[in-house]
């Protein structure tokens, strides 16, 4: 049962970590989109502030959406929806009992 409650302890460690840095991705991608290549920015931003998580950039998706042309460009009061995964496992005595991914996502309006 111990075990357990120290798993899950973690697991929501993680998570709150993943949501945290995808916050801050997020508001990076929002001020970002005069620059030449926001996603690599975000992506920077979003590993900076989950140093312990390590979460590559293939995990991690920056969608522009102008809702003027409802295309998906970098459009000043347009939206930016950040999304991060991070794989998890819950380990009792050895034994896999569940794993995953744990997922987060943020949309903010782009400045």
């Amino acid at each position: 049962l111990v075990f357990g409650i120290v798993q899950f302890g973690l697991m929501l460690h993680n998570y709150l970590s993943l949501t945290d840095a995808v916050r801050v991705g997020a508001r990076q991608a929002a001020v970002s989109r005069t620059v030449t290549n926001p996603e690599a920015i975000t992506c920077k931003r979003i590993q900076d502030s989950a140093k312990r998580l390590s979460i590559p950039c293939s995990d991690i998706t920056v969608t522009p959406y102008d809702p003027a042309t409802s295309s998906a460009k970098w459009a000043q009061g347009g939206d930016v929806t950040v999304t991060a995964k991070y794989p998890y496992s819950i380990n009792l005595l050895g034994f896999v009992v569940k794993s995953g991914h744990l997922t987060s996502q943020t949309t903010e309006r782009v400045e």
